[in-house]
Formats: structure tokens, sequence, C-alpha cells
């Protein structure tokens, strides 16, 4: 039952925050054809795709799109979490140049070892990175942050998507 006098004086306020959070967890559960859907528009503007580009390459783009799914709590997120993808960092930040240089042996491996590769999922890129764990006797941060920092320009996680 409506009555006026229940109304505050007060504005509402709205906790983006909170808004950004539930907005993630909708994406979460799309499936990623949906989630395909709602983001070509943002990486079409982007200048990451164009409409016929992202027929032909449908299936390369859902299998990106599971992998930063997590990261997402906007469809716009798609841009910067999936632009290292389609080419390489326009500017490294000084943690990720050191972090290249000091993984220059680690990258040059796993370059390597790519190059002898047709193609690559997450499972292929584990057996990769627990390869490149023995050959080299790296781990925890040396095996990651020379891989993330030469793929990001940065050492630091883009949302949730795990590089």
């Amino acid at each position: 039952h409506f009555d006026i006098s229940r109304l505050a004086k007060n504005p509402a306020v709205y906790d983006r925050v909170k808004l950004a959070w539930m907005s993630g967890q909708y994406i979460k559960n799309e499936t990623l054809e949906n989630l395909l859907t709602g983001c070509i528009p943002y990486l079409t503007e982007a200048g990451l795709v164009s409409g016929e580009d992202a027929e032909r390459r449908k299936e390369w783009l859902l299998s990106a799109l599971e992998l930063i799914k997590g990261g997402l709590n906007t469809y716009g997120d798609s841009v910067k979490l999936l632009k290292p993808l389609f080419a390489p960092p326009e500017q490294f930040t000084p943690e990720a140049e050191d972090a290249v240089k000091e993984g220059a042996i680690l990258l040059r491996a796993l370059g390597d070892k790519l190059s002898g590769m047709e193609s690559m999922d997450k499972d292929k890129f584990k057996a990769l990175l627990g390869e490149l764990k023995k050959e080299t006797g790296l781990k925890g941060k040396k095996l990651f942050m020379p891989i993330r920092a030469a793929l990001l320009g940065d050492v630091h996680e883009i949302g949730r998507a795990h590089v």
C-alpha cells in the first residue's frame, strides 16, 4: 500500500561498487554466446573486431571470453581485458620492464615452445607452464610475472582475469 508520508526527503544513494558487483554476477551466469553478443559492440567500437571479423573468429572469441569472464563487471570491461590478445602492450610499467628483463630466459623458452604449437587452450597452456617450471626451476611469481608483464605491460592482474 503506497503512502506519501513514507517517502524520505533525502535523495536516493547509489552504491556504484555494489552495482558493478551485481552486474558481474549476472555476467558470470550468462552463456558465452550471450556474453559475446553483449561485448561485440564494445569490441567493435574499440577497433578490436569488425562485424564480419567477429563472425569469422567466433570460436576464438568465445574461448577468449571464457578466460576473462570472471573479471567482467560490464560488457565494456571486455575491451581492457581482451586488448592484450589482439596487440602487444603500447607501453610497459617500470615494474613490467624489470620483470621482462629478469625473465628473459623464461620468455625465450616460452616463445620457442609456442612457435611449435598449432593451437592453444587452457589445458595445453597449463602443461606448457609445467614444462617451463621443470626446465627453469622457476615457480610462483618468478614464473608468472614475466609472462604477465610481457602480455599486459603490467605485473598486476586486470580485474579477476588471471594471466
